[in-house]
Formats: structure tokens, sequence, C-alpha cells
């Protein structure tokens, strides 16, 4: 799709399937809040580097089955991955006329991410959804039971209220879990467009580098919007290895573009 001046969310796309509920989630948030979509189809480095080294092979969760990491199993697999993935959102993007654009590039996920435009959204979907079990079917496969927001305060939060109401407005949220820092104000909590939704106020939230970390790995959301700024702190490491065993979807809000 053409190109403009429309802002974007970024999705980093790697050798690991994203299911297609979670594009699903990512063009619905797109459309609902006026944001395009730039998917960066990656080929990882380190797996490259991995697969050199004699004998390497991988154990897959389902089935413990054993594979080879050899490096055209890997050129081959990502190449499936990337192309049933520009498919899908070729698709959905095109049945919620949302922009979609396209970069290729070399490296890992969370470095080419935030090395970004400081200003872009990132979305960064679960690795491992076998971690949390789903009760009862969804509304839709967008659909949102738990929005979780971290609003350090009432500056670092204006994001986050925007794009919440923006979905509570389009009827993808069931409940807004409103996780507060100490110098956040509130009453804006007001302004959001409740109607028949409930919202749950955890005051006073730890904001330092583990608890951002803890929040990331157990997250009981089905989406967690998180300002850019409190990841300042965090090791890229360990902030890639959070994001690696996350159970549920991350939104990281850049600035207001």
């Amino acid at each position: 799709m053409t190109k403009n001046n429309t802002a974007q969310i970024l999705l980093p796309i790697d050798l690991h399937q994203i299911r297609r509920e979670n594009l699903e989630t990512l063009i619905a948030i797109a459309r609902h809040i006026n944001r395009g979509v730039l998917a960066l189809l990656l080929e990882d480095l380190r797996l490259q580097k991995i697969a050199d080294l004699p004998f390497t092979t991988e154990i897959t969760l389902s089935g413990a089955r054993e594979r080879s990491l050899g490096r055209d199993h890997l050129f081959q697999r990502h190449l499936r991955t990337t192309a049933s993935t520009r498919m899908l959102l070729l698709e959905l993007a095109q049945r919620e006329a949302v922009e979609l654009n396209f970069e290729e590039t070399s490296g890992h996920r969370l470095r080419c991410a935030l090395d970004r435009d400081g200003g872009m959204d990132i979305f960064f979907p679960p690795r491992h959804q076998w971690q949390r079990e789903l009760t009862g079917a969804p509304k839709s496969r967008a659909h949102l039971r738990k929005l979780g927001i971290l609003v350090p305060s009432s500056q670092q939060g204006q994001r986050a209220l925007q794009i919440s109401a923006a979905l509570l407005r389009a009827g993808l949220v069931d409940e807004i879990h409103a996780l507060t820092g100490p110098h956040f104000d509130c009453e804006s909590l007001a302004s959001l467009p409740l109607q028949g939704q409930r919202l749950f106020v955890q005051r006073d939230v730890s904001l330092g580098p583990e608890a951002v970390l803890r929040l990331i790995r157990r997250s009981p959301y089905d989406l967690l919007l998180l300002p850019r700024d409190t990841l300042g702190g965090i090791p890229p490491a360990q902030l890639d290895a959070a994001l690696e065993v996350a159970s549920g979807q991350v939104l990281v809000l850049g600035a207001e573009s």
C-alpha cells in the first residue's frame, strides 16, 4: 500500500509465527486510533549465527519434536512466516481500511523496534499463548476482556487514556485496569466513556524496572498499554527476556504525533 503521513504502529515480525487474533487486535487498534501499521520484516542475525554451529537443532514446544536449525532451514522458515503474515495483514488491513506498509531489515526485534523513531507505537504479540487459557467464546477475535494501562503521571498517561477511550467507544473492551503512579490525577479517569464496562484502579503502583518487568512477564491483561518512558531504566536484555515469556499483548506507546 502507498505510504502517506499517517502515524503508524510498528509490528516487528521475525521467525515466530503471529496468530491471526493478534493481528486482528492490532488492525482494530490502528483503525480506531487513526494509525497505520508498519510491518518490519526481520531476519534475525542471532539465529543465523546459531545455525552456523555444527549439529544445531531446536526442540519445538508442541510435541517436543526435534528439528534442524541449519541456515537453509531457517531461510525457508523465514520465508514461510513472513509470507503468511504478510497475506494476513493485507487481508485484514484492506477489510478495515487501515494503511499498511512493509519494510525489511536484519536484526533482533526489540533492538530494531526501539531504534526506530521514538514517537512510534510498538505492538508486541505474545510468544507463548499456551500459557493462558481463555474461558468462553470471545465476542470477536479482536475483543479485549481486560485492558491494562500503566499511567505513571497525568502527562505520561495521556495517550493511554486516549487509546482506552477509543477502544471503549468501539466496544472492544469489557474491563479497564488502571495502574496509576503517585503523580497521576485519578480524576482524569472520569473522562473514560464507560458504558457498562468496569473500571478498576490500583493506586500508587511501583514503577521501578523490576516491577515493570514483572508486569510484562505476568500480565493478566489481554492488552497492556505501556508508555515508552517506563522502559527507560530497564536493560535491553532483561526487557527482551520479559517480552519472550509475556502471555499478553503489549503496546508500547510513543509520543503523541
